[in-house]
């Protein structure tokens, strides 16, 4: 979609800052600006505050409107293939891919796919089901829960939520199995090692003459 061919019947009629960042590739903090200097209306009483989209569309299809905005940056960064759409930005300390959103660093991931599919549900989080998380190809994407993303994952905790055995070979079933420190634990070892304890323990006392 370019700025010369908004559908106006196919689009809201009002829109809340985030949602124009989705649908027209602009930084929402623009928006507000546009406010204050009375160039769009906000729409009384709405919380988040909407404004009229007409307003907003008249502004960027204007021919004064900057050419590099957020949809122009994302697109110049991705390299795009037919597997997986490779970021060539800005990398966080986890390796995703980051974009700057209204001055904030803003998942690269998370924008491709609100912009191109919508909004992520409530309580979910993206799963790359590539593996590679530099990728921004929405069809690579799935929202899940958090659990359910960190059992798909190659860490270590997801490693351990699958097993069925302790290292000692109990099996993790409900008689057997408790929660400590959030880990699950198993109750024959836990036993084993209080009787160890205990044995040790009477030993100790024997040997200072505590007991015949």
């Amino acid at each position: 979609m370019t700025r010369e061919s908004f559908d106006m019947e196919s689009l809201p009629e009002t829109v809340i800052a985030s949602e124009a960042a989705r649908i027209f590739g602009i930084d929402d903090a623009n928006v507000y600006r546009w406010a204050k200097k009375g160039e769009v209306t906000p729409v009384e009483g709405s919380k988040p505050r909407r404004f009229l989209t007409a307003d907003i569309v008249a502004i960027i299809t204007r021919p004064s409107y900057p050419t590099r905005d957020l949809n122009a940056r994302f697109w110049n960064k991705v390299n795009k293939s037919e597997g997986c759409w490779l970021w060539a930005g800005g990398l966080d300390s986890h390796g995703y891919g980051t974009i700057k959103v209204s001055g904030r660093k803003y998942g690269a991931h998370r924008w491709s796919y609100e912009y191109l599919v919508g909004p992520i549900p409530d309580g979910l989080e993206l799963d790359h089901l590539c593996r590679v998380r530099r990728c921004v190809n929405p069809a690579h994407l799935e929202p899940v829960s958090h659990r359910e993303n960190s059992l798909r994952s190659n860490s270590l905790a997801a490693a351990n939520a699958v097993k069925t055995h302790c290292k000692n070979g109990h099996e993790f079933n409900e008689t057997n199995t408790y929660y400590w420190g959030g880990h699950r634990q198993c109750r024959v070892c836990r036993n084993a090692v209080g009787a160890r304890k205990q044995r040790k323990a009477r030993l100790a006392r024997r040997q200072l003459g505590g007991e015949g």
